[in-house]
Order: structure tokens, then C-alpha cells, then sequence
């Protein structure tokens, strides 16, 4: 498995193990043990996404002209 970088303020999409779902959070904070603290685009919630319960599918291109 490639070693991957994910940096604050990162919008990318996860894979729900058990339901295929899919989800694009913006990274708050990773860790290599816990996964992804991440901000739901839609509710502005924040999550912990774990690495056993998510799996990392792409990321997602964003302009970084307009301000969010």
C-alpha cells in the first residue's frame, strides 16, 4: 500500500465499507491510526471517519480562487 498524503483543508471522497456509499468531506485533520477528521460538504458537520470503517477513493479538484 502507497503511502498517501492528505493535508488540511483537502476535499476528498471516502468509501463507506459496510454501506458503498460514497461521501466528499474537506480534511480537518488525518491520522495514520485514527483516519480522517473531516467536515461533511452538505451539513457542515464534523466527523471521524476511520481508517476500518472508510476507504480513501479520490480527490477532488477544487478552485482555489473562490473562497469557501
Amino acid at each position: 500500500m502507497a503511502l498517501k498524503s492528505y493535508r488540511n483543508g483537502q476535499h476528498i471522497v471516502l468509501k463507506n465499507n459496510s454501506t458503498d456509499e460514497d461521501v466528499t468531506i474537506k480534511i480537518v485533520l488525518y491520522d495514520s491510526i485514527q483516519g480522517w477528521l473531516g467536515e461533511d460538504l452538505d451539513n457542515k458537520d464534523w466527523n471521524w471517519y476511520t481508517l476500518d470503517a472508510y476507504t480513501f477513493v479520490k480527490r477532488v479538484k477544487t478552485d482555489r480562487n473562490v473562497l469557501t
